[in-house]
């Protein structure tokens, strides 16, 4: 099979082909029959109902004592005597240890940055410290919420309020068993002020985290095990940011601070650490009688291998176990014996999110302070007739790209059609947003397309902008994030080429690089980002790089300032939803961004090692609990 799309240069054809000149697609999707919505979520509460732990099972109440019975007449008779036979005695039965045919799980992955130290928030490569827990834990197949370290929680009806009540019996771990270090309340404090910049140099997106945990001064630990967010706004949506890994603050204190912990990096995860390099691998070792979870492989390597086509030779010579793979190279990997799984659920969107800056730094009126890490007024890039402040010209780039064709090329028609933040399986939805035939011809919530492909269309609209012959942009790309995003980007410029903009490519490898790039003080105007980010809670979504009073946007939509300002102070979940369509309205006429299509992310591993391995993957790919992955025993 082959799947053709447009480039600048011409018609690109993506064959399945050796491992000499294939490309590895990161969250590329596969060649299921049918592609369906996921399944539905219930909506959510007005304010989260108070999670506990399961309450002890009561007692069988007493039954009344049966009535005495009459004793058996005496025998007329002594019975004659017999021999009692005696049992031969028999060997007890060994218990059966099932032993895996090896005791190491390695994995390659592709690096999402560079540098940083084993402490969850530092700058570490995604997926590299499997050591730490959090609060709440993610179920590793449905994504679903459940007590992890806290074992309840609860939120006032005002919205602002949480309280958490804190495990008493869990300790930090080292080789593989726990130490007597416990955790306690003042680790949330220290965990939670990283985010924040607090003891942490390495922070990012400052705004971002501020707006949604605030700060120390809004935090308390009545007791070792009780810890109260008491936030100045309505967060309706703290628990499902709760996951954050946790770090002693009794070993922070006695290492020094973050070089020390990161040379001795205890956590309370399942595994614990070995060896950690923040360039090249991390191998841990199973945690005994983890409270969560225990492994079911001895060890677990992970090797940070940035060219796909390297991941994949890696995984046919026995050199690794478990390798991402593509559509392009499903057919690669099962030649060599493998086995292709896929995630239990879409990983990511495709998303190609536009830079939309104000002019001048948002400044708080009663602090006079801004709330990021630099201020830069006026903003160096901002510029009044950057084209893609038009709505004209964004809808024009959505309407320019053949969806269907993209879906095919990159994600073997396995794609679901998107609108950024918006999935048809929550409360806020309208059908109206999705009225073009998807995939399997169907509109609407089933399966349609927010734009469709249409030239004329697109040209009327530039047209309409004052840019009939089209402008120039620049289409950012992280190809070491979701490995696929810079090839789609040369098809997505090929499209744009038939309407008359002029795109050019540039590859920012990692997050890290192109937040640089990007940031305020030297922004760049007419750009957009081809993007894989995870699904937010719909309050949470303009809160990421999209609101100007973070301090941190690059995407800063006055709508999205609106929208912000109703999830803090809505306590409602019915008015939540009306505010949340109202914003999906604005974000679909406008096109704020250029969506494409939810995807779902596979891996490929050695079934002589490895007897399943299908979990939530997200954007992270197969780096995700491999504390539940099952090997083949002996």
């Amino acid at each position: 099979m082959k799947g053709f799309f447009k480039s600048a240069k011409g018609m690109i054809s993506l064959p399945l082909v050796g491992l000499v000149v294939f490309t590895l697609f990161i969250m590329a999707c596969g060649d299921d029959a049918a592609t369906t919505a996921p399944a539905a979520e219930a909506p959510a509460a007005a304010a989260p109902a108070a999670t506990t732990a399961p309450a002890a099972t009561t007692a069988p109440a007493a039954t009344t004592a049966p009535a005495a019975t009459k004793a058996p007449a005496a025998a007329t008779a002594a019975p004659a005597a017999t021999a009692t036979p005696k049992p031969r005695p028999t060997a007890t039965p060994k218990p059966v240890v099932k032993i895996p045919v090896q005791a190491r799980l390695t994995v390659t992955t592709a690096p999402t940055s560079q540098g940083g130290y084993a402490v969850p928030g530092h700058g570490a490569a995604e997926g590299t410290t499997p050591h730490y827990d959090g609060l709440v834990n993610r179920h590793h197949k449905t994504n679903q919420t459940y007590p992890g370290m806290a074992k309840s929680w609860a939120v006032e009806p005002n919205g602002k309020n949480w309280s958490f009540e804190l495990r008493d019996d869990i300790y930090y771990n080292r080789g593989g068993k726990a130490t007597d270090i416990q955790f306690k309340a003042a680790d949330i404090a220290l965990t939670y002020g990283f985010p924040l910049g607090i003891d942490n140099k390495w922070a990012s997106s400052i705004g971002y985290w501020t707006s949604v945990y605030h700060g120390p001064e809004y935090w308390e630990a009545p007791d070792d095990f009780s810890f109260n967010f008491n936030l100045p706004k309505v967060n309706l949506d703290l628990i499902a940011l709760a996951d954050r890994g946790i770090v002693s603050k009794q070993h922070w204190d006695a290492t020094g601070g973050v070089e020390g912990y990161s040379a001795d990096p205890i956590g309370t995860g399942p595994w614990s650490h070995l060896e950690w390099d923040s360039t090249t691998h991390s191998l841990v070792e199973k945690v005994d009688n983890h409270f969560r979870q225990t492994p079911l492989f001895s060890e677990y390597k992970l090797i940070l291998v940035t060219e796909g086509a390297t991941q994949i030779a890696m995984l046919i010579a026995g050199e690794s176990d478990i390798s991402p793979v593509a559509a392009a190279n499903f057919q690669v990997i099962k030649d060599a014996g493998m086995v292709v799984e896929k995630a239990s659920l879409p990983a990511t969107q495709v998303v190609g999110d536009i830079g939309y800056y104000r002019e001048n730094s948002y400044v708080d009126p009663e602090t006079g302070k801004h709330p990021g890490k630099v201020q830069c007024s006026p903003c160096a890039g901002y510029n009044v007739n950057d084209p893609l402040r038009s709505a004209d010209n964004r809808l024009a780039l959505s309407h320019a790209v053949d969806r269907n064709a993209l879906n095919t090329a990159f994600f073997n028609g396995d794609g679901f059609p998107l609108i950024e933040y918006f999935p048809p399986w929550q409360a806020a939805w309208k059908d109206e947003w999705a009225p073009y035939p998807g995939p399997q011809g169907k509109t609407g919530g089933e399966g349609g397309w927010p734009y469709d492909y249409n030239v004329d269309k697109a040209k009327a609209y530039l047209a309409a902008a004052g840019n009939p012959d089209g402008f120039e942009m620049t289409i950012y790309c992280l190809s070491q994030r979701v490995g696929e995003l810079c090839t789609m980007s040369e098809a997505v410029q090929g499209y744009y080429a038939e309407i008359g903009v002029t795109a050019k490519i540039v590859d920012m490898k990692v997050w890290g690089e192109f937040q640089s790039k990007v940031a305020r003080c030297r922004c760049e105007t007419a750009w957009m980002l081809m993007s894989a980010p995870s699904l937010d809670p719909p309050c949470q979504a303009p809160t990421w790089q999209m609101y100007w009073e973070g301090g941190n946007g690059w995407r800063e939509f006055p709508e999205a300032s609106v929208f912000l300002k109703k999830c803090q102070t809505v306590t409602s979940n019915e008015e939540r939803v009306q505010e949340t369509l109202k914003f999906g309205q604005a974000y679909w006429e406008q096109s704020m961004s250029t969506p494409f299509m939810w995807n779902y992310t596979y891996a490929g591993y050695n079934p002589a090692v490895v007897a399943g391995y299908s979990v939530n993957m997200t954007r992270q790919g197969p780096r995700l609990f491999h504390e539940y992955t099952e090997p083949v025993y002996k």
